[in-house]
């Protein structure tokens, strides 16, 4: 019968081989371009933040600004509140650290500290 052949055994054996072959490069490339989109909306993201003072959707005295980088954006002195900003992009969401930033400031702890030298 020609279920039992070797060599249809053998064919299939090989095509199981080739398609598992054809999936791992697939997930390579897969992985690889899921990296580069990432690199690029971290790339995007922190150019958003240099350029956010500067949009209208600011609305704040870009002379009050001060951008700080890490791990949030900026402050913004005021006359009368000190804002701290953070700029996100796209999809993107706070880290666990920024959470937690955010929650001693909405917690008002957050106290003032004099160095003297």
């Amino acid at each position: 019968m020609i279920l039992n052949s070797p060599i249809l055994i053998i064919l299939l054996s090989a095509a199981v081989f080739f398609l598992t072959m054809l999936a791992v490069e697939q997930r390579k490339r897969i992985k690889k371009i899921e990296s580069e989109l990432l690199s690029r909306s971290v790339v995007s993201g922190k150019v958003a933040e240099q350029l956010a003072p500067f949009l209208q959707e600011f609305r704040d005295n870009l002379r009050n600004f001060r951008f700080i980088g890490s791990p949030i954006d900026g402050i913004i002195f005021g006359d009368d509140e000190i804002t701290f900003v953070e700029v996100k992009t796209g999809n993107s969401n706070l880290t666990e650290r920024q959470k937690r930033i955010k929650k001693l400031i909405q917690e008002k702890k957050v106290s003032w500290k004099e160095v003297r030298l």
